[in-house]
């Protein structure tokens, strides 16, 4: 088990990214607006919504009643803390960040895309320290059946790891396909082992549809986003139980993925939510991690 303590992007961190901010306009001071408008701002990254029309000179994030947040913007969608926002670009997309010390990236909710490509630089101009380059299909065939029939499954998530960690590293990640390419979350950060997972972990889906009847009387089914939840075991030794202890405690309310096994037949068991979990002691040779994600939208 493994969980990826993530760095967050800041303006200072994304150095360059081949999505434009947003389709919508940028907003702008003393212009008249109608309701229902949306406007970015460079400001917080956000798209927001005009509530009233009229035109005024505060700021969106400060003018609550004339305007709410309404999503972020394009470029900036991949480095919030939502699976179902999404960035997306006609083919390459390419983001380069300077992070600082990492020495593991993940991308989720990958589409489209049929190959990424991982560069990591010791400093900017620097030497390549690190290169990684993947088909992301993640068929995993049990049979020679589904082998030749079946369609090939794309990856929708990677993780790479065992990266030396340097002050001043920069990352270059690109993914490419035939049209347009998108993803949902794009990390880089501390991957910390959390023990081994033992058998029986569960991924539950997340359904937040709901049903709503009409003046005649008619089901009517509202269809809304999904999550996945995720419930794990690890075992490790007791030597790592504080450790372990203290990450658990340390990411309480702060979205990260947590990864119960990196097999491409085990997808379900990645998930990016709040983790919690209590540590126990079975007996004297080993610590055991009982973990429970409440995966995010």
């Amino acid at each position: 088990m493994e969980v990826l303590v993530r760095t967050p992007i800041t303006d200072a961190i994304l150095v360059s990214s081949t999505a434009p901010e947003d389709s919508t306009p940028e907003w702008v001071s003393g212009v008249t607006y109608a309701i229902g408008d949306l406007r970015w701002r460079a400001t917080t990254h956000m798209v927001y919504e005009r509530l009233t029309a009229g035109a005024g000179t505060t700021v969106p994030e400060l003018a609550k009643y004339d305007w709410k947040a309404k999503r972020p913007t394009n470029r900036w969608a991949m480095f919030d803390s939502q699976m179902n926002t999404v960035t997306q670009v006609a083919s390459p997309l390419t983001v380069v960040l300077k992070p600082g010390n990492f020495n593991a990236i993940g991308a989720y909710g990958i589409q489209g895309a049929t190959s990424a490509t991982v560069t990591v630089l010791d400093a900017p101009g620097g030497n390549v320290i690190y290169t990684w380059t993947s088909g992301l299909e993640d068929s995993a065939p049990v049979d020679w059946y589904e082998y030749w029939f079946l369609p090939f499954s794309p990856a929708t998530d990677f993780v790479v790891s065992d990266i030396e960690p340097y002050v001043n590293a920069q990352v270059t990640v690109t993914f490419t396909g035939p049209g347009t390419v998108g993803v949902a979350m794009l990390d880089v950060g501390d991957l910390r082992p959390m023990g081994d997972t033992q058998w029986g972990p569960e991924s539950a889906p997340q359904d937040y549809s709901y049903v709503d009847i009409d003046s005649d009387g008619n089901n009517v089914i509202m269809k809304g986003k999904s999550a996945k939840d995720l419930s794990a075991v690890s075992e490790f030794d007791p030597g790592d139980a504080n450790r372990i202890n203290d990450t658990v405690h340390e990411l309480l309310g702060v979205p990260c993925m947590w990864i119960a096994s990196r097999a491409p037949e085990h997808r379900p068991l990645r998930c990016f939510g709040l983790g919690s979990g209590k540590v126990t002691f079975p007996d004297k040779t080993r610590a055991r991690l009982s973990l429970s994600v409440k995966g995010l939208i």
